[in-house]
């Protein structure tokens, strides 16, 4: 998964895939457009899925698209938009099911202005870029926060500009999503539009920890799996949900580096006047 338009590093996981002859599916739904040693999301692995809903970088309405160079994979994904009808070659004539399918369609409407909205992703792209990079100069000196970073090799496309702060010199290490709470109420109040998305890792999920997918807890326990998920495996997943909040529309065009301003003369105004943050009711 490109998290937050990051790419993973892709080196390093086909490597692994090769090593254990695994199939890559990358998960590019906020990644349009960022790279990694100059190459797009998508292009890596085996098949690749896209999302074009409402707050991505590429908007179109809800809807995504898959993308693959192996024929195999691209005719098995085309099955699950219908009910698994799609014919294999060797299969003759008829109303026949040969997979599963589950109606995973897209509307016209959104597949047409997807295809119009490419023209326009790399313009797009590069004002949220310039937005982006504006706001962490802004935001440089401010203390007692962690900003996005930008590795050698990668090209971010800041979907999601995830700034986490850092509870330990904050002091509240103990308390840290309680006072994330705190922060953004504060900083939401001076009008810069910030939010929690991911407030619980994965293990910690619902479906998750009472294996609540497909029935008698599969797939978790289709073999007699006894998979321990337990939080204390997953330090720093726990650290990241408790300690970050992030923007999507600030950033976005027709926004300019005007408004990355004011989005840093706010987070300023909080963290600079952390006593008064201490009393906020949540």
């Amino acid at each position: 998964v490109h998290l937050h338009g990051l790419m993973v590093d892709m080196d390093a996981v086909m490597d692994v895939a090769r090593r254990h002859n695994l199939r890559v599916i990358e998960d590019c739904c906020q990644a349009h457009g960022a790279t990694f040693r100059g190459t797009r999301a998508g292009h890596f692995g085996d098949c690749a899925a896209f999302s074009t809903n409402h707050n991505k970088c590429f908007m179109s309405g809800e809807g995504g698209f898959y993308l693959s160079n192996d024929k195999e994979l691209f005719e098995r994904g085309k099955m699950l938009w219908y009910f698994g009808e799609h014919r294999p070659p060797e299969a003759g004539e008829g109303y026949q099911a040969y997979g599963m399918g589950w109606m995973y369609r897209s509307s016209d409407m959104v597949a047409a202005l997807a295809r119009a909205q490419l023209t326009r992703l790399d313009a797009y792209l590069r004002q949220i870029r310039r937005n982006a990079l504006h706001l962490r100069e802004c935001l440089a000196d401010v203390p007692n926060l962690i900003l996005p970073t930008e590795p050698e090799g990668f090209g971010h496309n800041y979907y999601n500009y995830t700034i986490r702060f850092d509870m330990d010199a904050l002091g509240h290490a103990a308390d840290a999503a309680r006072f994330r709470d705190r922060l953004v109420k504060a900083i939401n109040a001076e009008g810069a539009e910030t939010g929690v998305w991911q407030g619980w890792p994965v293990p910690e999920m619902t479906a998750i920890a009472g294996r609540n997918a497909y029935g008698r807890g599969c797939p978790w326990r289709c073999s007699d799996s006894t998979v321990d998920y337990g939080l204390e495996q997953f330090p720093v997943a726990v650290r990241h949900c408790n300690w970050h909040t992030g923007m999507t529309m600030p950033l976005r065009p027709p926004n300019g580096t005007d408004m990355a301003e004011a989005v840093a003369a706010a987070w300023r105004k909080v963290m600079t006047n952390i006593d008064q943050v201490e009393t906020i009711e949540i």
